[in-house]
């Protein structure tokens, strides 16, 4: 049998598990600045394979009795999927964390607004959501492919400023061929295997 048919799609295989532990786009408020509190305007965020850090400040703004409200609008680009959101770290108020999505680029439900039927997904988030993905927590399932996506982040505690921390998880969504090739390398090396242990 031919080394150079097996290797190939093994080859494959380990470059497309090893993708989503690559460091990719981030942002955080104490370097990049506040994220943008206007929910028509969001502060804009193209991510790149692998794992893409949001972090931030959320409660209390510079503005006193006001809201520090964070919209996030996120890129996904051609070939590419959000397959999982870890919720990295949570510093919560006593109120309540809340995270929304919707499709585009921006936000179209203002904050006033008690109707959440424009959003693609929300919930509350908390402190032992830490480690997890929060995509089926709002409600998406098989990630969020690509095009346009802004989150709102908000905690209703205005006492302080409190935290949290996102990871983005991008991957490639794989060509049909690609597919084939790997499907098709995966059987060569399992009749190799036999035929080794038939001899």
């Amino acid at each position: 049998m031919n080394k150079r048919i097996i290797e190939l799609p093994v080859a494959l295989l380990i470059a497309m598990l090893c993708v989503h532990g690559a460091v990719a786009a981030s942002y955080d408020e104490a370097i990049d600045g506040d994220l943008s509190g206007n929910w028509l305007a969001p502060t804009v965020l193209t991510l790149d394979a692998g794992s893409n850090h949001v972090q931030g400040l959320f409660g209390i703004s510079p503005v006193p009795g006001t809201a520090d409200l964070d919209y996030l609008a996120i890129v996904v680009p051609d070939g590419y999927v959000v397959s999982s959101l870890i919720l990295e770290s949570l510093n919560p108020g006593g109120a309540n964390s809340f995270l929304g999505v919707q499709s585009g680029p921006q936000m179209t439900m203002p904050p006033t607004s008690t109707d959440p039927s424009v959003l693609l997904g929300w919930n509350h988030i908390f402190k032992n959501q830490q480690g997890t993905d929060l995509l089926p927590y709002l409600g998406i399932t098989g990630g969020l492919a690509a095009g346009s996506y802004t989150f709102w982040i908000n905690e209703t505690d205005k006492t302080y400023a409190w935290s949290y921390g996102f990871d983005f998880q991008v991957t490639a969504v794989p060509e049909p061929e690609t597919w084939a090739m790997l499907l098709a390398g995966i059987g060569l090396l399992a009749c190799g295997t036999r035929r080794r242990q038939r001899s």
